[in-house]
């Protein structure tokens, strides 16, 4: 097994990884940002790395940012393709540039997203666009996005029951901010924002996603939650 440091400390890798080093049609278009103004300026910090096992390849960059991404994926990808991508940052639309996502080409991603937190609906449509792209995996279903984006149910570690699912899609938008001093808790305004109101309940028992690779290429995700699990053979 081969671990290769990405990024660390602000600064991306240099040299390219064996079979990486050709130009990325992706970062056409792809602009940086200005995150001068991020309230958590050490994400993009963040310590990223590349693993291969055998022939099974994979990245995980933490909560590496979109800038940082850019560092070392354009003009030239000095990663590859991968089988597996962890979506970065628990999928908020500061990280997951096209150009990263769609220059690793990823056969399967995996989002630590939260009900709230993360699965910015700007990052699935990324994930939905990568070419060859075959599933989603979530560790939660997302009010962010609704119906429109969410994996299958299957591919996801923690759903809530349908009750809760439809209060929350139903319920009217949360107050604009400052507006609603004093909600709290029974306002349902203390679960991170984003599209509706009213509250997720917490999951308990927790579930989580479980990946297992073969030296061959061939790996399997599981989700414990209802013993779901797919097995992705190599293509080549």
């Amino acid at each position: 097994m081969d671990i290769t440091t990405l990024s660390s400390n602000a600064v991306g890798i240099k040299t390219n990884l064996p079979g990486a080093g050709k130009p990325n049609p992706a970062c056409a278009g792809v602009e940086k940002k200005d995150e001068s103004a991020y309230f958590d300026p050490d994400n993009g910090s963040s310590a990223g790395f590349a693993m291969t096992f055998g022939k099974f390849r994979t990245v995980d960059l933490g909560d590496l940012t979109w800038n940082g991404e850019l560092d070392i994926i354009c003009p030239v990808n000095r990663i590859g393709k991968v089988d597996l991508y962890l979506v970065s940052h628990h999928g908020i639309d500061r990280s997951n540039s096209p150009a990263l996502v769609h220059g690793l080409q990823p056969r399967v991603a995996i989002m630590n997203n939260g009900t709230r937190k993360g699965g910015a609906p700007d990052t699935f449509k990324v994930l939905e666009a990568s070419p060859g792209l075959e599933d989603l995996w979530q560790l939660h279903w997302s009010y962010n996005v609704g119906v429109e984006h969410n994996a299958p149910g299957v591919f996801i570690a923690n759903i809530d029951d349908n009750e809760t699912i439809a209060g929350v899609l139903t319920a009217p938008p949360p107050a604009p901010r400052g507006a609603a001093a004093g909600r709290g808790a029974a306002g349902g305004a203390g679960r991170g924002g984003g599209a509706g109101g009213g509250a997720a309940a917490a999951h308990t028992p927790a579930y989580w996603l479980k990946v297992s690779a073969e030296r061959d290429g061939t790996f399997t995700v599981t989700n414990p939650r209802n013993g779901f699990s797919k097995t992705y053979r190599p293509l080549d």
